[in-house]
């Protein structure tokens, strides 16, 4: 399983998506996004949906994904739509509306052509697993329940803010309808824990070289990914409370 991460496409990075300068490494231009999607397509496989993922397939299998709602999912969804594929979009709920973020009408039209609309949770809280059980729970079940009554339909699919995930994390997304989760574990390999179906991802950062981004359609880089992953979470262990503090402020809202 090759699962791609994206967050923004645009060549005006203040005009989509949460700002700050943490931000900035996922928002890729109009032109990289394209040789991305390019370098992706040479692979020859086509993007799944997670309820048709086959988690007993040896073949490879391709999803993509694409995180917080920015208003250039819309862009985004057109792309896939040219290329015939299909996309899953994670909405941060409490932005909806909101002039930087997608509007309800917007989310129909993604969910209306074929794509899934799915839960970022709702107020994005980061890191997310040091929420309590209760506040994870009210931001998977708000932001299900608000997805679901604009398209009419369960919403069983979600990502996790700043991707790092716990037992809790997993369980409260359960309670709350969630059966496929996604991750921001560089895997290809997904598994079934605390009553979800894990998937881990890979997200390719603005600059990344386009065979680097071709690669992982290969299994490669998996590896590297992890080590950086690893760096990641002794950072973070380090600097303990200050960690939630220098990530909230890098998407401070704009």
């Amino acid at each position: 399983m090759v699962t791609y991460l994206y967050h923004e496409v645009t060549d005006d990075p203040s005009s989509t998506g949460f700002q700050g300068s943490g931000a900035l490494p996922y928002k890729h231009g109009v032109a990289e996004f394209a040789q991305n999607l390019d370098a992706i397509a040479k692979s020859g496989l086509t993007p799944v949906l997670a309820p048709e993922v086959d988690l007993a397939s040896e073949r490879t299998q391709l999803v993509m994904t694409f995180d917080d709602g920015g208003k250039s999912a819309m862009h985004i969804s057109r792309e896939l739509d040219r290329l015939g594929w299909k996309g899953h979009f994670f909405v941060t709920t409490d932005q909806i509306d909101s002039p930087r973020f997608v509007s309800r009408d917007d989310i129909r039209s993604i969910h209306d052509r074929g794509h899934i609309v799915g839960a970022h949770s709702h107020t994005h809280p980061v890191p997310f697993y040091s929420q309590t059980r209760q506040r994870l729970l009210s931001e998977w079940r708000t932001s299900t329940e608000i997805l679901s009554s604009i398209i009419g339909q369960p919403v069983v699919t979600a990502s996790v803010p700043g991707g790092d995930l716990d037992d809790v994390v997993q369980e409260t997304a359960a309670e709350a309808g969630i059966r496929y989760l996604f991750t921001s574990e560089p895997t290809f390999t997904p598994w079934e824990s605390g009553g979800v179906i894990n998937f881990g991802r890979v997200y390719p950062l603005v600059g990344t070289p386009v065979r680097r981004v071709a690669q992982y359609t290969e299994l490669k880089g998996f590896r590297r990914d992890m080590t950086k992953r690893q760096v990641k979470r002794i950072g973070r262990k380090a600097l303990g409370p200050l960690y939630s503090v220098i990530i909230s402020r890098l998407f401070t809202r704009g």
